[in-house]
């Protein structure tokens, strides 16, 4: 059942859209833990943003160098927490990602 009265797709999807932020958070660590060491694993950077921001409802024009910027900002921000092993302080993550994304979606 819904959370939200709202009918946007952003909405009506929120649990998945929350579910593949929170999946991309876990991967740019282990990413950014990767080149950390040295390795170079940038080539497998998985390309979720697409799937959220499509889930979300931006239109195709919108989902531009410019969103995909912010939403990698996002992302490296979260780089510097280590409790990303906890899956609450995660969750809380996803939805401020989530809430800042809703945010860029209203000022387009």
């Amino acid at each position: 059942m819904p959370t939200s009265t709202n009918n946007s797709p952003g909405t009506r999807n929120k649990e998945l859209i929350l579910l593949l932020i929170n999946e991309d958070i876990k991967h740019n660590r282990l990413i950014s833990g990767l080149s950390a060491m040295g390795l170079n694993a940038e080539k497998f950077r998985l390309q979720l943003s697409k799937a959220i921001f499509t889930l979300m409802g931006f239109a195709p024009e919108k989902q531009n160098e410019s969103l995909h910027k912010e939403y990698a900002a996002l992302l490296s921000h979260v780089g510097d927490v280590d409790s990303l092993g906890d899956a609450a302080k995660r969750e809380v993550i996803a939805k401020g990602i989530y809430s800042a994304l809703l945010e860029r979606m209203v000022k387009d």
